[in-house]
């Protein structure tokens, strides 16, 4: 009767839990408590199952559930120190499942928001060499610490490996088009930022890349209407300027004063408000 009663629970935990561990589908994440939820339901009820089948009359058996419970307190008030701030929790995921390579880009994604650049590199070095699973976050951010220390081939050989890992991976592709547009190779960053128009379905930063890349080119027919659907989502005052800049050279003149005025009556409104 009791295996009737407890065999339900018993495979709602395992069937929860298999399919959060990577046996089933591959996650891009390990396991951690916002996955364990579910799974947590099952076993809570099998434990109150359990409990309920114990006689409390005795006192030791009191005072060990007693116990038992303070030390998940316990457990619980230490674990709640990691997310107090980001670095907290990535540092803790980090010693906790090194060489995990998700935790690593984490880790050193905020690292290098506070500047830290090189603890940054040592900790995704570190990853790509002892990890076996590579991640494009980990390539990605080492290609952002190069570029930014002016190491362009290393940040393009690091922005490429990291696409090669996830041909759809956005901010590799704008990164390494960023990188071209710095060193003058505007063919490879128009092809980069093509390549990233498309998989954010034409968003903001990839717009500009974009652009950028054509007015290196010296297109600037193209790079006017890629401007154009930028500033047609956001008409800031710098791409209207931008805008006005491509008419000119098509020899748009009183579209390109138009919107220069239009420019410095924003200008003046966002200051003055």
């Amino acid at each position: 009767t009791h295996t009737c009663i407890h065999a339900p629970k018993r495979s709602y935990v395992s069937l929860q839990i298999t399919l959060k561990k990577h046996c089933v589908f591959h996650y891009r994440f390990s396991v951690a408590e916002r996955v364990l939820y579910i799974p947590s339901i099952g076993f809570c009820v099998l434990v109150v199952e359990l409990c309920s089948q114990v006689r409390w009359t005795r006192p030791y058996r009191r005072i060990a559930l007693c116990c038992v419970l303070a030390l998940m307190c316990a457990r619980c008030v230490a674990r709640n120190e990691d997310w107090r701030t980001p670095e907290a929790l990535h540092t803790a995921g980090y010693t906790t499942s090194f060489p995990h390579s998700g935790f690593a880009a984490n880790l050193a994604g905020e690292l290098m928001a506070q500047n830290r650049t090189e603890e940054a590199e040592r900790i995704l070095v570190e990853a790509k060499q002892f990890t076996k699973l590579e991640s494009e976050k980990v390539y990605g951010n080492l290609g952002i610490i190069y570029q930014n220390q002016g190491r362009w081939a290393e940040a393009e050989h690091a922005l490429v490996t990291a696409i090669h890992i996830r041909p759809a991976f956005v901010n590799g592709r704008q990164s390494l088009a960023a990188l071209y547009l710095q060193t003058g190779r505007y063919k490879e960053a128009y092809a980069q930022a093509s390549e990233a128009v498309h998989l954010t379905k034409g968003g903001h930063k990839a717009l500009h890349l974009l652009f950028e890349a054509c007015a290196g080119l010296g297109d600037w027919q193209a790079a006017c209407d890629v401007l154009g659907k930028h500033t047609e989502r956001n008409p800031a005052p710098q791409n209207l300027a931008a805008l006005a800049n491509c008419s000119a050279h098509l020899g748009h003149y009183p579209k390109a004063a138009e919107l220069l005025a239009v420019s410095s009556l924003s200008t003046y409104t966002h200051t003055h408000t």
